[in-house]
C-alpha cells in the first residue's frame, strides 16, 4: 500500500491511497515515462490501457502526477523522518470522511 499526503494548500484530497498495479504504475513514474511505457507495465501487471489511462488521468486531476508531452511523472516524495507523519488531526478527518453519513 502507498499512502500520498498531499498537504500543500488547495490540495484536492489530503490522502490518496494506492495498491495493487496503481501502486506499482504510480511509483514506475517516479522518473518521467511515455503514456507508452506506462500502459505496457500496466499490461503486465493486468490492468488495460483504459485503466491504466483512467488512473493516470484521475492522479493528474488530483495533482499528485503531473503530465507534459505525453511523459507522466510523479509528484509525491518519501516523507521525512522529522515530520513526514500525518498529524492526529489529519488521521481523524480521514477516519471520519469514511464513516458513512447519515440519510
Amino acid at each position: 500500500m502507498l499512502a500520498i499526503w498531499d498537504r500543500r494548500p488547495g490540495a484536492s484530497r489530503l490522502l490518496t491511497m494506492l495498491t495493487g498495479h496503481e501502486r506499482a504504475l504510480y511509483l514506475y513514474c517516479d522518473q518521467a515515462h511515455a503514456l507508452g511505457q506506462i500502459v505496457a507495465l500496466g499490461g503486465s501487471l493486468g490492468a488495460g490501457p483504459a485503466e491504466a489511462e483512467s488512473l493516470l488521468a484521475r492522479l493528474v486531476e488530483q495533482r499528485v502526477m503531473i503530465a507534459a508531452d505525453g511523459r507522466y511523472l510523479s509528484l509525491a516524495v518519501p516523507a521525512s523522518a522529522d515530520g513526514g507523519a500525518p498529524t492526529a488531526v489529519e488521521l481523524e478527518m480521514v477516519r471520519a470522511s469514511r464513516m458513512p453519513q447519515p440519510a
